[in-house]
């Protein structure tokens, strides 16, 4: 549905030095159109400012960000996505403390949205995990049965060399009987493993498509995330 306008105002748009942190670069010629977008798709808030063919101000609204309001006609905040501060200079005190209002308005609006984002985003990390130490777990007991499997086949086949030799010069019968048993036995448990053996593939092999489908969400979730660290970054006033 792309991005729908909620808010415009006018006001000369600028970006803090990023030498000296202190002093401000005029960002546009002369008062420029300044909008407040939703995006409903993505459920999030953007201030967009364009002069020609230049975006002057690009920035994505979060719960932690701070208008401030440093001279009757003049306020500013910090965005961290965009590296800058923003400043922008109103022609009366009436239109800045209209564009307060909206900001604080629209950041109220993201706080219940963030919090939705980072329950679902540490609902996908808790998986993630789960599935990981599920599928390490699957993948040794697979190891540890193929080794026990190899061994029993090659007890089998020595065993089957010593039947060859008691037959070979006549040996005890019963013995050999015996040994026939034994045989069958390791048999019976060499066909067991290997039928936990395919069961275990397949569960581990359906834990590893899992483990992908939780990862492939978790980087859909990426840009979320990001609005998540944004919240420990400290937006100070230059």
């Amino acid at each position: 549905m792309g991005e729908t306008p909620i808010f415009s105002t006018k006001a000369h748009v600028f970006h803090i030095d990023p030498q000296t942190k202190r002093s401000w670069i005029s960002a546009s010629n002369a008062a420029v159109n300044v909008n407040f977008y939703y995006d409903m798709a993505r459920n999030l808030y953007r201030i967009i400012s364009v002069e020609g063919q230049k975006a002057v101000i690009n920035s994505i609204i979060t719960p932690n960000m701070t208008f401030t309001k440093t001279s009757q006609k003049f306020g500013q905040w910090s965005d961290i996505r965009a590296n800058t501060v923003y400043g922008l200079g109103f022609s009366s005190e009436p239109e800045l403390n209209k564009f307060i209002e909206k900001f604080q308005e629209v950041k109220e609006a993201t706080r219940s949205t963030q919090s939705k984002w980072e329950i679902e985003l540490q609902t996908l990390k808790s998986n993630n995990t789960r599935l990981t130490n599920a599928l390490q777990e699957s993948t040794a007991n697979v190891e540890e049965w193929k080794r026990q499997l190899q061994a029993l086949k090659d007890e089998n086949t020595k065993m089957k060399h010593k039947i060859v030799e008691l037959e070979a010069i006549q040996g005890n019968p019963e013995a050999i009987a015996e040994l026939r048993k034994e045989i069958a036995h390791m048999r019976a448990n060499c066909e067991t493993l290997e039928s936990d053996l395919k069961h275990r593939d397949g569960e581990v092999e359906r834990l590893r498509k899992r483990l992908e489908e939780q990862c492939q969400q978790a980087f859909a979730s990426s840009k979320v995330d990001d609005k998540i660290q944004v919240q420990s970054y400290h937006s100070g006033c230059y």
